[in-house]
């Protein structure tokens, strides 16, 4: 069995990987970097504390160091993982503000049929110049219901000039609009490697070359000081 399975360090690591995963998805990445850039400020400042100690034996500096680095990826675990949910709902209320028609005057129902009619038109003018033409038309008529189909369709097709038109047009939905064309279209894969090289970065060089469950048995250990 690995030992690194049972380590908390592990399973915080893993946590902020899937945090991280989710908040590229939702065009959020940004978010991330930040948080992990706190993170790496807050190892450094406390590393260097310790290391500045020259009166403390190498196995008290590895203890304090392990303790450190174990207690701020707790955190960054956490606040990842609080960024995330808080995004998920954001990227909720976008979807049904920009794409649905939360937010619309009229009976629900009446207006949740007429979305589902409205797809099924745009589903069949794939062209994107014909579709910024019939974007411009429902804008014209006041046909928000048709706009929005429009919209989900350009979003989800990479059709910018169509979702900058729509955002023009709708000052108030131009933000949420942007976050979900962020999140279709981020290039997740490039985000993740480069997140991944900065998480990895977080470990204090004198515990590079330790295992999770090693450097938790160092934080544990009772040293000399």
């Amino acid at each position: 069995m690995d030992p690194n399975s049972d380590s908390a360090i592990t399973a915080n690591l893993a946590a902020i990987q899937e945090s991280i995963a989710r908040l590229n998805v939702l065009g959020l990445t940004a978010d991330a970097e930040n948080l992990l850039t706190a993170a790496a400020d807050a190892i450094q400042a406390r590393i260097a504390g310790i290391e500045a100690d020259s009166s403390r034996t190498t196995a008290w500096i590895l203890q304090q160091e392990a303790r450190a680095f174990g207690e701020i990826i707790a955190k960054l675990a956490r606040n990842l993982r609080s960024a995330a949910t808080k995004g998920g709902t954001t990227d909720s209320d976008d979807a049904a503000r920009v794409f649905g028609v939360k937010g619309m005057p009229g009976d629900p129902a009446s207006l949740a049929m007429s979305r589902r009619d409205a797809a099924d038109r745009v589903a069949d003018i794939t062209d994107p110049v014909a579709r910024l033409r019939l974007l411009q038309s429902a804008t014209r008529s006041g046909d928000e219901v048709l706009a929005h189909a429009i919209v989900e369709a350009a979003v989800n097709d990479g059709q910018a000039d169509v979702v900058e038109q729509f955002m023009a047009d709708r000052p108030t939905l131009a933000a949420a609009t942007e976050r979900l064309w962020n999140g279709a279209h981020t290039r997740v894969t490039t985000a993740s490697l480069t997140i991944a090289m900065a998480v990895s970065a977080l470990k204090p060089p004198r515990l590079m070359s330790r295992m999770d469950y090693e450097i938790e048995r160092l934080a544990s250990a009772v040293v000399a000081q």
